[in-house]
């Protein structure tokens, strides 16, 4: 399906909540000049790979093209584990990257958000900051979050999942974080990504936003 096809009936809409989020078709080609408005330099994209297609790469090559410098993490895991946000925490370092580009599902964006948390205080283990607002630097590094998903949200909450694989590691444990610090700096909804991923996948992820709309009204 074309941008053009989508943008008369729904043409972009930018919202300034908390955080600022841009939404409609055609809204993650507007990505590239995003970052270079925050100052993004070498930024550090962060994604479980998309396998199947051209997301990452199609993203990376766009970033490239405006002028950034772009790392690659791909290997987000489902329900991320704090080795994923520690090994793209040392790759940020080691690259001296200066930005995060997230792009995916709800696990590629609460590991992004975790890692940055991590990188505002020198790269101390993710798990530190396990419950409420543990952060103490609130100045994290900048963060475009852009969603493939239609079912999570999390590219736009202040609440992140982390499993925590080395407190014991015979029973890992999920948990969730909840700190202000962690909020995208712009988050990106784009229903023209949708189409580029597996007809399975899309059709699961609606059915998780039936999930999530039913919950509250048979738990109030």
């Amino acid at each position: 399906m074309k941008v053009e096809d989508l943008l008369k009936p729904f043409p972009i809409k930018e919202f300034h909540p908390f955080p600022r989020a841009m939404m409609g078709p055609g809204a993650h080609e507007m990505v590239g000049p995003e970052a270079l408005k925050m100052g993004f330099k070498r930024t550090l994209l962060m994604s479980s790979g998309l396998r199947g297609t051209d997301i990452v790469h199609n993203m990376a090559e766009s970033l490239k093209w405006h002028g950034l410098e772009v790392v690659v993490y791909d290997q987000v895991e489902s329900n991320p584990k704090d080795y994923n946000v520690m090994d793209s925490v040392k790759l940020y370092q080691e690259n001296e990257c200066d930005s995060f580009v997230s792009i995916g599902g709800g696990s590629t964006h609460d590991a992004c958000k975790g890692a940055r948390i991590s990188i505002a205080h020198d790269g101390r283990n993710v798990n530190d900051f396990e419950g409420f607002n543990k952060s103490e630097n609130p100045k994290n590094p900048p963060h475009i979050a852009i969603s493939t998903t239609a079912g999570t949200g999390s590219e736009t909450s202040w609440a992140y999942v982390i499993t925590d694989t080395t407190t014991d590691p015979d029973n890992p444990h999920k948990y969730v974080a909840f700190d202000d610090a962690s909020v995208a700096t712009l988050a990106v909804d784009d229903p023209v990504l949708y189409f580029e991923c597996p007809v399975d996948y899309t059709a699961q992820c609606g059915f998780d936003v039936l999930a999530h709309a039913s919950e509250p009204y048979v738990s109030r």
